[in-house]
C-alpha cells in the first residue's frame, strides 16, 4: 500500500514536529525529512516564548 503525501515538512525541530502533530490531528498525510541521519539526543527547543504557548493553546 502506497500512501499519498500531501505535505513535505523539511526539518524535525520544534516547528516541524509541531506542524506534524497538527497535520496528523487533521488527517493530512505528511512526510518529515531532516538533515541529521539520527534523532537528536538533546533538546532542540530550550525554552517557550509567549507566542509558542499561544500556538500550543490553539492546538489544544
Amino acid at each position: 500500500m502506497h500512501e499519498n503525501t500531501d505535505v513535505l515538512i523539511v526539518g524535525a525541530g520544534p516547528t516541524g514536529l509541531t506542524l506534524a502533530v497538527d497535520l496528523a490531528r487533521r488527517g493530512v498525510a505528511f512526510r518529515i525529512v531532516d538533515e541529521s541521519p539520527e534523532p537528536a539526543t538533546g533538546s532542540k527547543g530550550k525554552g517557550l516564548q509567549p507566542r509558542t504557548q499561544e500556538v500550543f493553546d490553539d492546538l489544544g
